[in-house]
């Protein structure tokens, strides 16, 4: 099956944001660090934000993309601590 998906987008704090588009959404997550390994932590996940072209950007607490499939891609904000689109 063929995917389109973003690079995901990580920050020294170890949060992930990746998205797809054709529906497939985006999600973040927190890598934890723990004596004997890792885990992760899912903070959000939705349709909301589909990337089916070029990647995203974070700056601060927001991440920036170009959010769409296969219509318009608006450009768009999201918090990346609570998945809720800015604009």
């Amino acid at each position: 099956q063929k995917v389109n998906a973003m690079l995901p987008v990580w920050h020294p704090d170890g949060i992930v944001f990746y998205a797809s588009g054709y529906s497939g959404g985006s999600t973040a997550f927190q890598i934890l660090e723990s004596e004997g390994g890792f885990s992760t932590k899912e903070l959000w996940s939705h349709r909301m934000v589909r990337v089916h072209f070029s990647n995203g950007v974070r700056l601060g607490d927001t991440v920036y993309v170009s959010s769409g499939d296969l219509g318009p891609t608006p450009f768009a904000a999201i918090d990346i601590r609570t998945g809720k689109i800015l604009w």
